[in-house]
């Protein structure tokens, strides 16, 4: 009788614990989802930075050129 006994609480045990290991990687899941949509949203707003500065560049050289050469450019290609 006293070996059932045993049985059975290492029985719970190992529910229990196998319970918490369960509830861990769910956790640390979810963070590692939490971080990683973060920083693919630190991405997408560092790119639109860079696109905002490279068309700001843009429309100042062609305000250059426009003023100082007295150039008009259009977009397209060179033909």
């Amino acid at each position: 009788m006293v070996e059932l006994g045993l049985v059975d609480r290492i029985g719970v045990e190992s529910e229990r614990v196998s319970s918490a290991l369960q509830s861990y990687n769910q956790s640390l899941r979810s963070s590692v989802t939490g971080f990683r949509q973060n920083f693919e949203h630190q991405l997408s707003e560092e790119k639109n930075n860079e696109d905002t500065e490279r068309a700001k560049g843009l429309e100042e050289s062609i305000a250059w050129y426009h003023k100082v050469l007295g150039f008009h450019i259009e977009g397209g290609h060179g033909n």
